[in-house]
């Protein structure tokens, strides 16, 4: 028997949306999609006569808006299995409505299938439908001379899309000083998404010399608008004194604003706040909710210090299974620490049967994740055999196929 350090983890400073429980049933696609071919802005006039745009980014955000009124933003896409998954709509209790498009030869996208996954369902079934043929109007994808046109005519979205469009090259070469540009024309009429863009090239100096205090212009001024994302950067800026003086009053105060909203990193770093007493009295129980709702939607660095929180007992009762759970769920994330923590669980046997096996897998994973583990595998070998080893090697490499995103890249 060994007992381990556990491993805490500090504040997370980018979103990672996560998807779940995505269907596989099957719809044929004429030709294999990739990120670039579905990438763009697509359009559609609704049978009530209600334009609706929606904008795929090439970093998997989502984007949707109702006569140029923006609706749904920064939620997640993915291509499965050569199929356009859309995750558009938070529910209760950790459920999403899902959308599957179709891809057209010519480009266009057929809303082919709408479910979600057990919310509003007695029976805990799937609500799902296929749209009819008749009532499955395309999305006929937006050019980028369109676009730009409408951009010089002084279209605020347009002006944003644009810039969009020169960030990620699409339908153009890329040209950050372009992005750039068309951010800041549509910064300047009060766009919100615009200003934290413009306000994110400041603060990595991409198309634009690096200033953070820009940065913080910017970000303040969407933040002003209630928009969350610039809330929860605001509240980075303030915490890590970048562009402004460091008070992490002023972090807190911004990142509960974001956290209301349902801002998972702000909700996650609010929690951290609250767990080391900064900006706030030091409050166990406050932390251990906040790092739950993060937790919650995915947050991988929620989730594991969600299970720190259980294994110390600090803010809930000492719970070993609840601690497992909780690594287990950033584990598969590619979280290492949670990986490391979950190895020690595995050759203690606190919260599940004792494998020295699958410790010594996770341990592995953890180390090709750049985690040191080399007191742990001292401590370790004196309890397990070559064969032993040999046979943790191979179930790694089984559950990294499994799971590639074990593996944080």
């Amino acid at each position: 028997m060994m007992v381990g350090v556990l491993v805490g983890c500090g504040k997370e400073d980018s979103i990672q949306p996560s998807a779940s429980n995505t269907d596989t049933s099957s719809i044929k696609i004429t030709k294999p999609l990739d990120k670039n071919s579905v990438t763009g802005v697509y359009q559609m006039v609704s049978p009530d006569g209600s334009k609706v745009t929606i904008q795929f980014d090439i970093n998997g955000s989502f984007s949707a808006s109702l006569d140029s009124e923006v609706v749904e933003q920064g939620l997640e896409w993915e291509i499965k299995d050569h199929k356009l998954y859309v995750f558009d709509r938070k529910l209760e209790q950790g459920e999403w409505y899902h959308t599957q498009y179709d891809i057209q030869e010519n480009g266009d996208l057929i809303i082919k299938i709408i479910w979600d996954h057990g919310a509003g369902n007695p029976d805990g079934k799937p609500l799902r439908f296929e749209v009819p043929k008749n009532k499955q109007t395309p999305f006929r994808k937006i050019k980028f001379a369109e676009t730009k046109a409408k951009a010089e005519a002084g279209n605020v979205i347009s002006q944003f899309k644009l810039g969009m469009m020169y960030y990620n090259g699409e339908g153009v070469s890329q040209d950050l000083q372009e992005a750039a540009k068309w951010y800041r024309k549509a910064a300047d009429q009060g766009y919100a998404y615009a200003q934290v863009s413009l306000g994110l090239m400041y603060y990595n100096g991409e198309g634009v010399l690096e200033n953070k205090g820009e940065a913080v212009k910017w970000y303040r001024k969407a933040a002003g608008q209630g928009f969350a994302l610039a809330q929860q950067g605001l509240g980075d800026m303030y915490s890590n004194g970048e562009g402004v003086t460091e008070d992490d009053k002023e972090a807190v105060k911004w990142y509960r604003l974001a956290a209301d909203q349902g801002n998972a990193p702000a909700q996650f770093n609010l929690g951290l706040m609250y767990d080391n007493g900064e900006g706030v009295l030091e409050d166990d129980k406050e932390a251990v909710k906040w790092y739950r709702l993060a937790a919650d939607q995915g947050n991988a660095p929620a989730q594991f210090n969600l299970g720190l929180m259980y294994d110390n007992g600090e803010g809930v009762l000492q719970g070993h299974n609840e601690a497992v759970w909780w690594y287990r769920k950033a584990a598969e994330q590619g979280v290492a620490d949670a990986q490391y923590n979950l190895g020690i669980k595995y050759s203690t046997g606190q919260g599940v049967l004792q494998n020295f096996v699958t410790a010594y897998a996770w341990i592995n994973i953890a180390e090709a994740n750049g985690r040191d583990v080399k007191r742990f595998k001292e401590l370790l070998n004196g309890n397990i055999t070559l064969n032993q080893i040999a046979k943790s090697q191979e179930l790694a490499k089984e559950m990294i196929q499994k799971n590639p995103k074990l593996i944080n890249k």
